[in-house]
């Protein structure tokens, strides 16, 4: 009674505690995602209460280098919307696509550049 009327909220049992400790530690069900993958290579430390939840690592890059890659568009005889819709997905301008003969035919092609992104911008 007194708890409530200071306003506290309840601790969580040690039982609650010891299943979320598991649950973090367990291998991520995403493996497609960088940060899952990467997570996974460094010394992680955590930290909890009731309102929080703090994770520690170690080691982590500055900088991380994405490579350029190949973006496939619509086929070279698509309607005029489906490569506007390709220009607008991609964030790209007409200027910046190519064509290019594949064994599925003529298509149109953007060659994303590589890139550094900073820790903090992520």
């Amino acid at each position: 009674d007194k708890q409530e009327e200071v306003g506290l909220r309840k601790i969580s049992s040690k039982k609650i505690i010891d299943q979320v400790f598991q649950i973090l530690k367990l291998k991520p069900k995403i493996r497609r995602i960088m940060w899952s993958r990467r997570a996974q290579e460094y010394d992680a430390k955590i930290f909890s209460t009731p309102n929080r939840l703090v994770l520690c690592f170690k080691k982590i890059e500055r900088e991380i280098h994405q490579k350029s890659e190949e973006i496939r568009g619509p086929n070279v005889k698509a309607p005029d919307n489906a490569i506007d819709g390709f220009l607008k997905s991609n964030l790209i301008q007409k200027k910046d696509i190519y064509k290019k003969n594949t064994e599925r035919g003529e298509f149109f092609f953007y060659k994303k550049p590589s890139k550094k992104i900073k820790y903090e911008d992520v």
